[in-house]
This record gives C-alpha cells, sequence and structure tokens, in this order.
C-alpha cells in the first residue's frame, strides 16, 4: 500500500468509528441501562481523539485540494500495525459497550467510564505516534 491510501484508512476507520461509538453510546443510552449523564459523560471522554484526529485529517484534505499522488508504498508492517491497532481499540469500545448493555456483572456504568478511558488514553497514545507520519506537512510533490 501507499503511504496516502494508508493515511485516508486510518483516518476513516478512526472518524467513522468514533461516530460509531457516539451513536452506539445514545443508543445505549436510549434503550439500555445508562442515565443521561452516564451518556453525556461517555461521549465526552471520546471528543478528543475523535477531535484530534478530525482536525488532522481535515488539515490534510483541505491542503490537498487538487489531490495527492500515491507518494511513497510503506512496507507491510507498518501498514498492519497502523490499521490493525485502532480497529483492535475500537473493537474495545464496541466489546464494553456490549458488556453494559447485556448487564455483565461488575460492568456498570462507572466501570464502563473507567474501561472506556483506559481505552481512550491508548488510543490518544496511538495518534500521538502515529499523527506527524501520517497527517504531517502534504507532500510537496503536489503544490503547484
Amino acid at each position: 500500500m501507499y503511504q496516502n491510501q494508508i493515511r485516508m484508512l486510518v483516518a476513516l476507520i478512526i472518524l467513522l468509528g468514533h461516530l460509531a461509538v457516539f451513536l452506539s453510546g445514545l443508543m445505549l443510552g436510549i434503550f439500555g441501562p445508562l442515565a443521561g449523564t452516564d451518556v453525556v459523560q461517555m461521549i465526552v471522554m471520546t471528543l478528543p481523539v475523535l477531535g484530534a484526529t478530525a482536525f488532522a485529517a481535515l488539515n490534510y484534505v483541505l491542503a490537498n485540494e487538487q489531490g495527492v499522488g500515491r507518494a511513497y508504498k510503506v512496507s507491510s508492517g507498518f501498514a498492519f500495525i497502523v490499521v490493525l491497532f485502532p480497529v483492535c481499540l475500537l473493537s474495545a469500545i464496541f466489546a464494553i459497550f456490549y458488556f453494559v448493555y447485556i448487564q455483565v456483572p461488575g460492568m456498570g456504568p462507572d466501570n464502563m467510564k473507567v474501561s472506556l478511558g483506559g481505552v481512550e488514553t491508548i488510543f490518544g497514545s496511538y495518534l500521538g505516534a502515529i499523527s506527524s507520519r501520517l497527517f504531517g506537512a502534504p507532500n510537496a510533490a503536489t503544490s503547484t
């Protein structure tokens, strides 16, 4: 895969994944055991990662309005890690929601918030590690 393909794929996974987290959290509040304040706290916890990714991806898209070339080919290990990591983290978030929804003993709203806080902290660390590599300065080769 090429860098720009990986960049767009990772941005889409994180952006669409976090939007799905919002919708799932709202549904958990409407149809599940969460109170209104629990839902608001859950949404506020996921905002920093979504905001950071959205801002970086939006800046990249706006800076490259005429499109970008393929850039360079990335190693399969790099592609695997930067795609697999957000998929695993989003899967962990949805697993937490599912456990709360089916009311697994010991997984109430308070434990959900602690678990989400841990996963989102790991997500933020992941973004810190890859954001400059994926969403750094746009390619100079595409400027006119």
